[in-house]
């Protein structure tokens, strides 16, 4: 298994590196978003003559997941009603608080808070790009959990021997790489384990070379059999048939 950690050392390696590069980019857009969007605008300095009244607060969701708590906000202006994205991570809008009006070429209303006491100067424009690397962020730390988690059970757990009993192979054009399950009997009594069990759908070239009958050692958690790991570096070619024969004489 000693390639097997080299790979999983490395893969942990880029997983920070990638983690690292996701945070750098929110902590940037996060200033940019406090510099740069207050939602005053740029093009003129002079408030206009009305007071913006907070009548509805949304929540941004996407599926069943709230991403932020009050990205759209409903006022009313000189009897008519805007929604206007504004995004404050801290504090929730409430209805009835107060926004002072500006002029804004790109979005012609838009309100920056006078009254409500939230705070920050978040631009909407916040969500749409940190969200992405915030889940991007999250998907090489998760990665890294379950790579260190891999490494232990290597370390510190002892191999069961099993025997492949059946293979199916097949070749995946799209991309030119072969996939295909293998289907293995346990020599070995493990506690809450199947006798047989399915490998997950396997690309590592190691694994293409083993047949019927071979045995090889699988590391399986001690809290959770759905969770082990084929050792197709130590293979036994044909000795599994051997070793099934003498378990059942």
């Amino acid at each position: 298994m000693e390639k097997r950690k080299k790979k999983l050392k490395k893969g942990i390696v880029t997983d920070i590196i990638v983690a690292f590069v996701c945070a750098c980019a929110t902590v940037i857009i996060i200033i940019f978003s406090w510099f740069f969007g207050s939602g005053r605008s740029q093009y003129s300095s002079e408030p206009l003559e009305t007071i913006g009244t907070v009548t509805r607060v949304d929540e941004l969701k996407v599926g069943d997941f709230v991403i932020i708590s009050i990205p759209y906000v409903t006022y009313e202006a000189k009897g008519a009603t805007y929604t206007t994205p504004i995004s404050r991570l801290f504090d929730k809008a409430q209805v009835g608080d107060e926004y002072e009006m500006y002029y804004d070429y790109l979005e012609p209303y838009n309100a920056d808070v006078k009254k409500s006491g939230l705070s920050g100067k978040f631009n909407f424009w916040f969500i749409v790009f940190a969200v992405p690397f915030v889940l991007l962020f999250l998907i090489p730390i998760n990665n890294i959990k379950k790579k260190r988690l891999e490494l232990k059970l290597i370390g510190e757990t002892t191999p069961v021997r099993t025997v492949i009993i059946e293979k199916e192979v097949s070749e995946v054009r799209i991309n030119g790489v072969y996939t295909h399950k293998i289907i293995c009997r346990v020599l070995d009594f493990v506690p809450d384990m199947p006798m047989e069990f399915t490998s997950p759908t396997l690309i590592d070239e190691e694994s293409l070379n083993v047949q019927i009958g071979d045995m090889l050692p699988v590391y399986v958690h001690p809290k959770n059999s759905k969770y082990f790991i084929m050792d197709f570096e130590n293979v036994e070619a044909g000795k599994g048939m051997e070793e099934m024969y003498q378990s059942s004489n």
